[in-house]
C-alpha cells in the first residue's frame, strides 16, 4: 500500500522491491546484494490444492531463504511459495537484510542462531514491523483457517523486540500499531 513504485509479481519487481527495503537498511549504500530464488526440494505442501495451506496441524513454520556471502558481497534468498503473499515476502525479505547486516558487522553466528539473531538484527535496524506481520498469518486452506508464521521466533519475541525498539526509539507505539493486525495487536500491547 505505501510502496511507491509500481510493483510487478516478477523477479525484477521483487528486486525492485529489496532494493526499496535496502535503502532504509544501516548498510552502505554501494554494497552488492543481489536477489536470489530457491524452489522446493521434494517439499510436501501437505495437501492437494498447491496452495500449502491444507493439511493438519494449527501452526506451519514457514521461515524460509535469508541470506548468503557471495564473491562480490551477498545474495537475499527468497523462496519461490513465498512470493505471492506481499506478508511473508516483506518478511522474508527483512529478515534477509538483517542477516546481511550481522554479515557486514562481522558478527561469527552458529549456524543454529542465524534465523533469530538475523530477525533480531532486522527489528533493532527497523523493520520489526514487517517480521510482527510475518510471525502470524492466517490462510484458508481445505481443512479452514491455519495460521503460518514466516519467522524463527514467535510473535510474542518479536513483539517484544518491536517494543524494546520502539522505546529505545522513542517512537509511538499507536504508529506501529495502526499497522497491526488483532493477534499481532494483542502481542505487541502485552509486550
Amino acid at each position: 500500500e505505501y510502496f511507491p513504485d509500481d510493483f510487478t509479481l516478477d523477479p525484477q519487481g521483487i528486486d525492485t522491491l529489496l532494493r526499496r527495503m535496502l535503502g532504509y537498511a544501516p548498510l552502505s549504500e554501494g554494497l552488492d546484494v543481489a536477489l536470489g530464488f530457491i524452489q522446493p526440494d521434494g517439499e510436501v505442501t501437505g495437501g492437494g490444492c498447491g496452495s500449502g495451506a491444507c493439511g493438519t496441524g494449527g501452526l506451519k513454520e514457514i521461515a524460509r531463504g535469508g541470506a548468503v556471502e557471495t564473491e562480490d558481497g551477498y545474495a537475499a534468498i527468497v523462496h519461490v511459495q513465498d512470493v505471492g503473499d506481499p506478508t511473508i515476502l516483506t518478511t522474508a525479505l527483512a529478515r534477509a537484510i538483517g542477516r546481511i547486516v550481522l554479515f557486514e558487522a562481522g558478527e561469527a553466528i552458529d549456524p543454529r542462531d542465524e534465523g533469530p539473531l538475523g530477525e533480531l538484527t532486522a527489528v533493532a535496524s527497523g523493520f520489526g514491523l514487517l517480521l510482527l506481520n510475518g510471525a502470524c498469518v492466517y490462510k484458508k486452506g481445505c481443512g479452514g483457517m491455519k495460521r503460518h508464521q514466516a519467522t524463527f521466533l514467535d510473535i510474542e519475541e518479536i513483539a517484544l523486540a518491536l517494543a524494546l525498539f520502539v522505546r529505545a526509539t522513542n517512537k509511538k507505539p499507536g504508529v506501529v500499531r495502526r499497522h497491526l493486525e488483532i493477534t499481532q495487536k494483542e502481542a505487541f500491547d502485552a509486550a
